[in-house]
């Protein structure tokens, strides 16, 4: 099963979120966090067809108009690499909104309700199933201190130079290569740390094969994903 949260804002790279400090305190949620190890963050909106990192709010809403949308594809390539969980970004910078019971900022008010992320295929799931929301309080902040007993996240993004949204004319050799991830990624769980993996779709709403592909990989190096 893969498991979606939906979050709004954008916390700086790398990020972790920590919500205890004592093992034995844990919340049976925490422990659960805990075990999910591996996942799919999710930066699509008004930016990627802005070709800006950080939208302004003022964008024109028709710029958003995904010709191919399919969340069940971003569903398969997350699930082919083994992670385990998807997280969405629904409200970012810009005060752009992919969810109707977003609260909307006054210049965009009517925001982009004729393409509804959320209406069309959400929950996260290649089956359509209803996915189990959790909601967990953490901070922002950087990779937890070696002999860390508590649930941490880190976030990375597949694009170099720290590039969240999607962006034309990027090829291989602007995705990190999967050696390096898969250090990230042994670094987080050494440190009981979820690795929580950007892999932005592009303006056609798909995830480019390119970096399926580089998914698949990292997943196979990490022991994630199925052979």
């Amino acid at each position: 099963m893969l498991i979606l949260l939906l979050v709004g804002g954008l916390a700086s790279n790398p990020c972790t979120l920590a919500v205890a400090t004592e093992v034995a305190a844990l919340h049976p949620r925490q422990r659960d966090f805990a075990t999910w190890r591996f996942g799919l963050f999710l930066h699509f909106n008004v930016s990627t067809f802005a070709d800006s990192e950080w939208a302004n709010g003022h964008e024109d809403p028709a710029l958003f108009a995904p010709t191919e949308l399919d969340c069940g594809q971003w569903a398969d390539a997350a699930k082919a690499a083994g992670m385990s969980y998807a997280i969405l970004t629904v409200k970012h910078t810009g005060g752009w909104c992919l969810a109707p019971s977003c609260v909307l900022v006054a210049n965009n008010a009517h925001n982009l309700r004729q393409s509804d992320v959320l209406s069309y295929e959400w929950p996260l799931t290649p089956q359509g199933k209803a996915s189990k929301l959790h909601g967990l309080p953490g901070h922002t902040g950087m990779l937890p201190p070696d002999g860390n007993q508590s649930p941490a996240e880190l976030c990375d993004t597949l694009q170099t130079q720290a590039r969240w949204f999607w962006h034309p004319g990027l090829g291989d050799a602007d995705l990190q290569s999967v050696e390096r991830m898969a250090e990230t990624y042994r670094l987080s769980r050494e440190r009981n740390a979820n690795y929580l993996l950007n892999v932005p779709p592009d303006r056609d709403g798909l995830i480019p094969e390119k970096s399926v592909q580089r998914l698949r990989e990292l997943g196979r190096l990490v022991g994630a994903a199925p052979r």
